[in-house]
């Protein structure tokens, strides 16, 4: 998920949780969780729109840079889901390739289509694209989504560099690491030797490397690892623990906030303060939120559910549409505090509209489309058919959710499914 100014979300982004063929199920907190950071990150960026056409005009202020932790939401959210929905696919390369498959599938498709349509701005006006740029672009890399030194095409698509780096580098543990018990340990343990890759790279200077090291040493790549890490210990947190988790989540990142020696703005700025503040805490949030998820429903949820559904078109089209209705704001309107709102309130429902048809219209087909694809490609032979047949089983831990063990094994942990990019 990305944003325009530098800073950005998910994938992340990110797309819905949804019921898949195999009737795995659906986390609804989960998926109510991508909402919230669906609207955290509109929040930022309307802040920024004010900033920009509000000539001193002041609806959101400054309170608009904790959207900012949107991204990190979105980046956890990403690895928990990660090894949720891999707990039975490790050891096999074919597996890997039929990750990386519907992940393509998963991000490529709706990236593409907004993105051809900034293509033709860019085409016709090219200073109306990443202006804060001069204007350039590298097109090419924009599409395939590679590292850069610049902002893409579609500006908010560079978390979505990093999440193709995710999906890469989780792609090589699913065929080397070996699945069974007796190897539960080397999954853990890679986490951390990658965790400790980033920090050592950021200690000897990364962030001032060729493009590809830059994401690669990026410190919000702890989010996705520390996302991964909640995802491990899921299987052994009781429900009732859910809430406590989230608020033991949102009390650290207060805390961080206030002990950290710097600004709302520069905490957002400075990677590496940026992850000290943001990763643990959004690992908690977001392993409290599925753990409690068969607690029930609680009020207002249906509608983040809804959002975050579209999450992921929702993502891509918003700061599109922020940035022609501030030029709109800018032309025609006074700039209040009540036209701000009402400009903000209509843009949040466009944006729902046009996410809306492109989960239909795009996300859904492309998905089916990905995932047929990968079992026709990545079939795997006989015996490793043998070797990943599912046993349903029971799990007192996560009543209410459906999991997958291997014939041979323990009772596996309890499963997400997710076509999400995030």
């Amino acid at each position: 998920m990305g944003m325009g100014t530098g800073m950005g979300m998910s994938t992340p982004a990110a797309a819905p949780v949804g019921r898949a063929a195999s009737g795995l199920a659906r986390n609804d907190n989960l998926q109510a969780l991508r909402g919230i950071a669906a609207a955290l990150v509109f929040l930022l960026h309307a802040m920024l729109i004010e900033q920009k056409y509000g000539q001193g005009a002041v609806l959101i202020g400054r309170a608009g840079w904790l959207g900012s932790v949107a991204v990190d939401l979105f980046f956890a959210i990403s690895g928990f889901i990660m090894v949720a929905i891999t707990r039975d696919r490790f050891g096999a390369p074919r597996e890997a390739g039929r990750f990386l498959l519907e992940r393509a599938f998963r991000i490529y498709p709706a990236y593409w289509c907004v993105s051809a349509a900034v293509l033709a701005v860019y085409l016709l006006k090219p200073g109306m694209v990443n202006a804060s740029q001069g204007g350039q672009v590298d097109v090419v890399a924009s599409f395939l989504l590679l590292p850069q030194a610049m902002l893409p095409l579609l500006s908010v698509g560079w978390t979505l560099v990093h999440e193709l780096y995710f999906y890469v580098v989780f792609a090589a543990l699913i065929a080397l690491l070996p699945r069974g018990a007796g190897h539960r340990w080397l999954l853990p343990a890679a986490l951390g030797v990658w965790a400790a890759a980033v920090v050592v790279a950021q200690a000897l200077g990364a962030a001032q490397a060729a493009p590809a090291w830059r994401v690669a040493a990026d410190p919000l790549t702890l989010n996705f690892i520390a996302g991964a890490g909640a995802a491990l210990l899921w299987p052994q947190v009781h429900p009732a623990w859910g809430p406590r988790l989230v608020g033991m989540g949102l009390a650290l990142f207060a805390l961080g906030l206030a002990v950290v020696p710097a600004t709302l703005e520069q905490v957002f700025f400075d990677r590496p303060w940026r992850a000290a503040v943001c990763a643990l805490p959004c690992a908690l949030v977001t392993l409290g939120a599925v753990a409690a998820n068969p607690r029930g429903a609680w009020p207002g949820q249906r509608l983040w559910v809804a959002l975050g559904d579209v999450s992921y078109s929702f993502y891509l089209v918003h700061l599109l549409v922020l940035s022609v209705a501030g030029k709109l704001w800018s032309a025609l309107l006074p700039p209040t505090a009540a036209s701000a709102a009402a400009l903000f309130g209509l843009s949040f429902a466009l944006c729902l509209l046009l996410a809306r048809a492109g989960w239909l219209w795009v996300e859904r087909p492309t998905q089916r489309w990905g995932k047929a694809l990968a079992r026709r490609w990545f079939a795997p032979a006989a015996r490793d058919a043998l070797v990943h047949r599912p046993a349903p089983v029971s799990n007192p831990v996560a009543a209410g959710t459906a999991v997958a063990a291997a014939a041979t094994e323990a009772p596996a942990p309890p499963t997400i499914t997710s076509a999400s990019p995030s």
